[in-house]
């Protein structure tokens, strides 16, 4: 995948779900999707857009959906959350 970074802009412009992953794990569980959709918008962007590495083009929303589809994130009594082992290793 080519580099997706903005000319003078620090974060990458669109934010790999791996990212997300690192991010819930580094800030703790969330107890529902929209608080963690509001704080993937606070830290990464508005304007962001997420993808994975069969799709491209996400919302925070749609992410945050996808990866609680495929297994990566997780409800628990704590709430939302996942762990180191749910993020694959090849990207």
């Amino acid at each position: 995948m080519e580099n997706l970074k903005n000319e003078g802009d620090i974060q990458p412009a669109a934010i790999h779900g791996h990212q997300v992953l690192q991010h819930m794990i580094d800030h703790g569980c969330y107890t529902s999707k929209l608080e963690l959709i509001d704080e993937l918008n606070d830290h990464f962007g508005q304007d962001k857009t997420y993808y994975t590495c069969a799709n491209s083009n996400l919302s925070a929303e749609d992410i945050v959906k996808f990866l609680i589809f495929k297994g990566k994130i997780m409800f628990t009594e704590e709430g939302l959350k996942t762990d180191e082992n749910k993020i694959c290793k090849h990207h």
